[in-house]
């Protein structure tokens, strides 16, 4: 979701795997030369969710560690979301709406928010969101937290315990592992998506 911290987090996650950083919307503005707002404006939201799939398929291939933040919409494409599962080892960050609409108030780059200015229309499109997102989210993730009032710092250190484990679990061949198709819960996070309003993921590649 927009506004739940995924580039400062996985700046930090980054640094302390010792791995690079990469942030998907960044990585379709430069593969396109113009900034996401452009792209929606000139090619849609269909367009750019098409760039952003390949962009994300091309990185999670390109072998090597690496830290990637992906868009909150990343999970509508069902090859996506299979690779975010299969191929990466994935972070659902969760939220509370009335932060990320505070915190999105505070800039007008997301063309998804753009349109409805601040206030309560930001926060019906946010809620539309979620409800069309959450449930992806937990598709995907292999780690949830719950974000809510953490800082960057915090959560950085949470997602590394977390990758920890799961290396653990792997190693005794835990049938919790995700590759076995179960999902690892931090405890740190409520149990079960109604229990949040926003979210957003992070997409790590071992």
């Amino acid at each position: 979701m927009p506004g739940a911290g995924k580039s400062a987090v996985g700046r930090r996650v980054a640094a302390l795997l010792g791995a690079p950083f990469h942030d998907l919307d960044s990585a379709v503005e430069n593969a396109l030369g113009m900034t996401v707002a452009d792209c929606f404006a000139r090619m849609g939201e269909g367009g750019f969710r098409r760039i952003e799939s390949q962009k994300l398929a091309e990185l999670l291939h390109a072998g090597g560690d690496l830290v990637l933040a992906t868009g909150g919409g990343a999970v509508l494409d069902p090859a996506s979301r299979l690779l975010m599962r299969n191929a990466a080892t994935t972070v659902w960050l969760r939220v509370s709406i009335d932060t990320l609409a505070e915190r999105t108030s505070r800039g007008r780059h997301r063309p998804l928010l753009a349109r409805a200015g601040s206030g309560p229309a930001a926060r019906l499109v946010l809620d539309r969101l979620a409800a069309e997102r959450d449930p992806l989210y937990a598709e995907v993730a292999h780690v949830v937290l719950d974000a809510e009032g953490a800082e960057p710092g915090e959560l950085a250190l949470e997602v590394q315990a977390a990758l920890s484990d799961l290396d653990a679990a792997a190693r005794r061949g835990d049938p919790t592992n995700p590759a076995a198709g179960d999902r690892y819960r931090d405890r740190h996070a409520p149990n079960g998506p109604e229990e949040t309003e926003g979210s957003e993921q992070r997409a790590w590649h071992g």
